[in-house]
């Protein structure tokens, strides 16, 4: 049977040195310690333990490099998001929007004892209505077109014909300029001869149903066909709406 006894001389405090009684007596081997069934002693253990605090420390790095990578992904992602929902929105107003523009100018009335007529075709190619729609037609007589304003801007509060109406998708309206006084021979030799000219403008003003301002500008002169017949020119006109 095997026996362990504390050894207490010449060794340090935890060594014991196994004994083993047999038939021939008592016998004693050499001292055990502790330490004597360790690969390596304190300081390598020590050391052990500072390159594994190297390296948990080198992966803690590591995770908060990840963390912050991931937040600023994140961040661009919801920047990507928000710019994305803005180009959509965007997107919707532009085709949601009212659309107003000209659809075509007549000349109406033109003869000898008449007033001249000129009527312009309004058009809201948008799906949702144009609304507070706000306009003013007019026409002036110039002596040459070289230089000839419109007074576009420069409208009276009675020169606005309409105020305040409402264009649906897809609707049109009508507006129309006849002259204070019939056509005579003279006037009428010096339009078709290009001595005078009469310049055709509108203003046009309104918002969509987003509650944004737009508005259309439009400028033509009557002209003539070879046959005599009076239209505007087209080519002289200033169209432009945003």
């Amino acid at each position: 049977m095997g026996l362990y006894a504390r050894h207490e001389a010449n060794y340090q405090v935890g060594c014991y040195a196994p004994t083993e009684v047999n038939e021939s007596g008592q016998q004693q081997y050499e001292p055990v310690c502790p330490e004597d069934h360790l690969i390596f002693g304190d300081g390598a253990a020590q050391w052990v333990m500072a390159i594994f605090a190297l390296v948990a420390t080198g992966v803690s790095w590591r995770a908060l490099v990840l963390i912050r990578r991931t937040f600023i992904e994140t961040e661009r992602t919801a920047e990507a998001a928000v710019e994305a929902n803005k180009i959509a929105r965007e997107t919707t107003t532009r085709q949601l929007r009212a659309y107003v523009g000209v659809r075509r100018v007549d000349v109406v009335t033109f003869g000898i004892g008449q007033n001249t007529r000129i009527e312009a075709v309004f058009v809201n190619a948008g799906q949702t209505p144009a609304k507070r729609v706000k306009l003013s037609f007019l026409t002036i007589g110039v002596r040459s077109l070289a230089g000839a304003k419109f007074p576009i801007g420069k409208f009276r509060s009675e020169d606005w014909r309409v105020g305040y109406i409402e264009i649906g998708p897809g609707e049109t309206y009508t507006a129309a300029c006849t002259g204070a006084i019939p056509l005579d021979e003279e006037a009428k030799w010096m339009f078709t001869n290009k001595k005078y000219f009469i310049i055709v403008g509108a203003l046009l003003r309104y918002e969509d149903v987003f509650g944004k301002r737009h508005r259309l500008i439009m400028r033509g002169n009557l002209s003539f066909f070879p046959d005599g017949r009076p239209f505007i020119d087209a080519s002289a006109m200033n169209n432009r709406s945003d």
